[in-house]
């Protein structure tokens, strides 16, 4: 397990072993995911991202479609997944 801080403008250095675990460089995309009280963070590819904004979105202010993912999920997901769900159609 390994602590950061967040620093006054909201800024936190992840730490050079999971930086390295992670494949974390500089210009990753990160996807935080909150839910339930718990937040984790996933690397994600950056062409995913305009179509997860849009089902982050969705899932707060619309009804749930049967058989799509909830933003819990997203913690859950493989990267394969994540394409597959949210990549481009």
């Amino acid at each position: 397990m390994e602590t950061c801080t967040v620093n006054s403008r909201g800024k936190i250095c992840v730490p050079k072993e999971i930086r390295e675990r992670f494949g974390l460089k500089k210009g990753t995309t990160v996807l935080f995911i909150y839910s339930d009280g718990e937040l984790s963070l996933r690397p994600i590819e950056h062409s995913l991202v305009p179509r997860l904004r849009k089902f982050i979105k969705a899932s707060k202010t619309k009804p749930k479609e049967k058989g799509y993912p909830k933003v819990k999920d997203l913690r859950t997901m493989s990267q394969a997944d994540l394409k597959r769900e949210f990549g481009p159609k």
